[in-house]
């Protein structure tokens, strides 16, 4: 928050930057909650989607079942039909369900953006704290203070 004409303390600064760190984490944990909804959502859309075609699936199958094997009888056997249309329906069904479980591997609770926008967030504050850190080591070696601290009359209160 900035606050333009005023001068704060370091102490003062230090305490509203814990403020507004506690602040972006608690908003970062609603992302989170509201990520983890919006997964589930998906899934539970994706679900549904997967059990009414297959629901129509079964029937459509059922249906081109019979029509295969009655257009397969013209040339061979009923049986060796059947037997041919079950082991392509098989293969087809197998395939679909290994395709569909794939997609179910993908889904996941934890909320992966919001866990890497609060690992960036805690390593560009380690960055800018070591930068701090460093300038007033230089600061201190240089036997130069805050000029903050310099400014002030010898009378005057620390703590703004």
């Amino acid at each position: 928050m900035f606050r333009v004409g005023r001068k704060l303390s370091m102490a003062r600064l230090m305490v509203e930057l814990v403020e507004e760190i506690v602040m972006l984490l608690f908003i970062e944990v609603r992302r989170g909650v509201l990520e983890i909804k919006h997964n589930i959502k998906s899934v539970e859309k994706g679900a549904v989607m997967v059990v009414l075609g297959a629901g129509l699936l079964f029937f459509g199958l059922i249906t081109f079942t019979g029509t295969a094997v009655a257009v397969l009888t013209i040339w061979l056997s009923t049986w060796l039909s059947a037997l041919i249309v079950a082991l392509g329906l098989t293969f087809f069904g197998i395939a679909f369900v290994f395709s569909g479980l794939s997609h179910f591997k993908e889904f996941t609770l934890v909320p992966n953006d919001t866990l890497h926008r609060v690992e960036n967030i805690f390593k560009d504050y380690k960055k800018v704290s070591a930068q701090h850190h460093a300038e007033v080591q230089t600061r201190a070696r240089e036997g130069r203070r805050d000029p903050e601290v310099q400014l002030r009359k010898p009378g005057q209160d620390r703590a703004a």
